[in-house]
């Protein structure tokens, strides 16, 4: 039997996720490059993150971190999002004024209201961005936990979405850096003494049973922890007045967009707008690095492996 030996090709290196000799792990979080810790080599420009070891696993935060920064929980290339743990502090939800190129992602978050007898209005960049009313017709706080009564013979017991009943749920279809809360109690409330919660989570991480189950006190120590989904971009930067304006900057493709299998794709919102890359169709992995993308079926080749994505 003939032998022959072949070269290593381009799929067959192994992926890598960032730069060399950079951290690219904080705890239980991958850090993907235009994402980084350490050296300002390391990320592109605002995208620094900040790993502490204080805790035990680390904790990833974003850009130096610090009191008020967000926990990242997850990022992802492929979706172009940041999974972040959110806090809403005094009626107010912000990234901070530090630049970051984030902004919460429209219909993929919605905006929360737990408390009885009162009406939220979202505010975001001055305009109505989502709105919500909770009455507490049958529904009663005794000793901090809110409890259903009066409840009409083959009502569902255990709902899984809020009816304005006790609590709200609705989208935030509109992605801002930052949100305001305007609460206003209702004019018949018989219950002004009432605690009310409100806060931004991403859909699918609020449980009204969860709410109705704890104490306001435990609720509102857990909505501190909610999760959110983050959109991001990279900076524009300058374009020829000439060029088509939905096109992406004339250089990032050979200056961002460093695999060759990969291309730069156009991210516009009402606040923002900037690029992303993306791994051409049948490939996956960084597109940001050289040699990133790889072909998906040598991916699942190298099954124990992988290729780093979504």
């Amino acid at each position: 039997m003939l032998l022959i030996s072949l070269p290593a090709v381009a799929g067959d290196l192994p992926m890598t996720i960032g730069l060399p000799g950079c951290n690219t792990t904080c705890g239980n979080v991958s850090v993907p490059y235009p994402f980084g810790i350490g050296p300002d080599m390391c990320y592109f420009p605002g995208f620094k993150l900040t790993c502490d070891h204080g805790s035990n696993p680390a904790r990833l935060f974003l850009g130096d971190g610090g009191t008020n920064a967000f926990e990242v929980i997850y990022i992802s290339l492929e979706n172009v999002t940041v999974r972040v743990v959110s806090h809403m502090n005094s009626g107010q939800w912000s990234l901070g004024g530090s630049g970051l190129p984030y902004i919460l992602k429209p219909e993929s978050n919605e905006f929360i209201l737990a408390g009885c007898d009162v009406q939220a209005t979202l505010l975001g960049n001055g305009s109505i961005v989502s709105g919500c009313v909770s009455f507490c017709a049958t529904i009663m706080e005794v000793g901090g936990r809110y409890t259903q009564y009066d409840r009409p013979d083959g009502a569902d017991p255990n709902p899984r979405t809020c009816s304005n009943l006790g609590c709200c749920q609705s989208p935030v279809v509109i992605g801002s850096a930052s949100y305001a809360v305007d609460l206003k109690r209702l004019n018949n409330s018989v219950r002004n003494d009432s605690r009310v919660t409100v806060l931004i989570a991403e859909v699918g991480w609020f449980d009204p049973m969860m709410f109705f189950d704890l104490g306001h006190d435990s609720f509102t120590e857990l909505a501190s922890r909610a999760h959110v989904v983050l959109q991001w971009v990279m900076a524009h930067g300058d374009t020829d007045s000439d060029s088509d304006p939905r096109a992406c900057p004339g250089d990032a493709s050979l200056s961002v967009c460093k695999s060759a299998n990969s291309y730069c794709r156009l991210v516009s919102y009402l606040t923002v707008t900037g690029f992303s890359c993306q791994c051409k169709e049948g490939y996956q992995g960084n597109p940001y690095l050289t040699g990133g993308c790889q072909d998906i079926k040598e991916c699942d080749r190298k099954e124990k492996h992988g290729c780093f994505g979504d």
